[in-house]
């Protein structure tokens, strides 16, 4: 019975990185999760002295397994590097080698990982202005991560503040829904980029529309339909007999 195993999580179906790889490949979910099992268990069995890295060129890995296009797919998720030398997998010490082992623990979900410096200082001004807005909120390692992660995704702590002020300017994540429930947890506002940029835009106040006076409604209406006609090769009596109709001009003039 053979002793040796490749790490695969069994959500890989729901993975953000497998859906875009699919869509990127225009193949099914299922035939990216067989090409991921095929290239990883190639990569264990080959790659464990060097630790993941080879000097071959990305464009074997479509060789491998059988799908073109496949290594470029790879890069854009971030599951494969593209070195001088020729490639390196990321992660490969955590989740490979043929020797299981000796393989490290990943990091345990609730494995507080060290934030130090800048990072650190930054990390506590968020949830500093978080707390005027729940001052017994308690934000853990969870959030604290999920700050970091944004600060390394370019975002500031002024973005971050200003995405806490929109989740808190929008009605519904007050709890103006159907279940009048309040959705402001720090962990929503600071899930993702996606989640950042939707609520950096609900903090700023909404463009009011300048409503037009009769007469600039009618002008704006009437110079609309003089080019319409004019590009369709009406006369100008023609286009003056029309803006009577409409009474958007009373002696036929613009």
């Amino acid at each position: 019975m053979a002793t040796d195993a490749v790490q695969m999580r069994w959500c890989l179906r729901g993975e953000k990185e497998v859906l875009e790889m699919a869509a990127s490949l225009g193949v099914p979910v299922a035939h990216v999760i067989g090409c991921l099992q095929m290239f990883w268990s190639w990569a264990d069995e080959h790659l464990a002295k060097s630790q993941g890295e080879a000097s071959i060129p990305c464009s074997q890995v479509d060789e491998i397994v059988q799908l073109p296009g496949f290594a470029v797919a790879l890069q854009e998720v971030g599951w494969l590097d593209s070195k001088d030398v020729g490639l390196a997998v990321p992660g490969y010490s955590i989740y490979m080698g043929r020797s299981k082992p000796h393989r490290r623990t990943p990091p345990k979900p609730n494995e507080e990982r060290v934030i130090t410096g800048l990072v650190k200082d930054n990390v506590n001004a968020v949830i500093a202005h978080y707390k005027t807005y729940h001052p017994r909120a308690r934000p853990g390692t969870k959030e604290k991560e999920l700050i970091a992660a944004r600060f390394r995704d370019g975002y500031s702590v002024d973005d971050l503040t200003q995405a806490i002020d929109g989740c808190h300017k929008s009605a519904f994540h007050c709890g103006d829904n159907d279940r009048g429930a309040k959705y402001q947890s720090l962990s929503l506002i600071v899930r993702d980029s996606a989640h950042v940029l939707n609520f950096i835009e609900l903090s700023r106040p909404k463009k009011r529309r300048v409503q037009q006076s009769e007469g600039q409604r009618k002008f704006s209406a009437a110079l609309g339909l003089v080019r319409k006609m004019r590009r369709a090769g009406k006369t100008d009596e023609e286009i003056g007999q029309e803006l009577i109709k409409r009474g958007l001009s009373a002696d036929g003039s613009w």
